[in-house]
């Protein structure tokens, strides 16, 4: 009976190694524009009616930056996402409008972490997820490349079009937020500002 247990145990633990977690950018993106959303109540069913009604197109970012960085098989492995269009697949009602709207056609980034499929929000949402994204890239940084990376050689090394990580890093830092003196922190729920 032992051995039974033991060859179950090693049979489930290979299939562990062996399976790579799928990541779909779409459906991570559509998961947190849901969670961000206003609306009161929050459940399963709802979200499965949002993400059957809501079509989303994304644009993959470009990383640029030192090889080690960005290249180098040690590399923290994300990819960077903005939501470029989205659609409704059917016409929505006035009460599905308000639990279905979206910014119109304000910018939405986010990172995912191609390894643990971890997401990180950073432009656009009411919630912003920089300084954790930040931490943890230097973290596993850290344990592939063994050696530390101080923000600054980050900010400068490391760059994703579309995405001003030294105004979001300023920002986020600031005693108050102050979405004109650092415009990457404009969440789209926020009102247009007129000059």
């Amino acid at each position: 009976m032992k051995t039974k247990f033991y060859i179950f145990i090693m049979i489930f633990s290979s299939f562990e190694l062996f399976s790579q977690i799928k990541i779909d950018p779409i459906s991570i993106f559509k998961m947190q524009l849901f969670l961000d959303s206003k609306n009161v109540i929050k459940n399963d069913s709802l979200y499965k009616a949002f993400s059957e009604v809501v079509d989303l197109k994304l644009d993959t970012l470009k990383i640029k930056g030192e090889y080690n960085l960005t290249k180098s098989a040690l590399s923290p492995k994300y990819k960077f996402f903005q939501l470029k269009e989205h659609t409704y697949k059917k016409e929505l009602n006035e009460n599905e409008l308000q639990l279905y709207w979206i910014f119109g056609d304000k910018i939405c980034s986010i990172a995912i972490n191609q390894e643990t499929g971890k997401s990180y929000r950073l432009l656009g949402f009411n919630t912003n997820d920089f300084l954790s994204f930040l931490s943890d890239f230097r973290e596993i940084y850290k344990e592939k490349q063994g050696e530390k990376l101080s923000i600054k050689e980050f900010l400068k090394n490391y760059t994703v079009s579309e995405i001003d990580f030294e105004c979001l890093y300023k920002g986020l830092n600031n005693k108050e937020i102050d979405v004109k003196k650092y415009p990457c922190l404009v969440r789209a729920s926020d009102p247009i500002w007129i000059k």
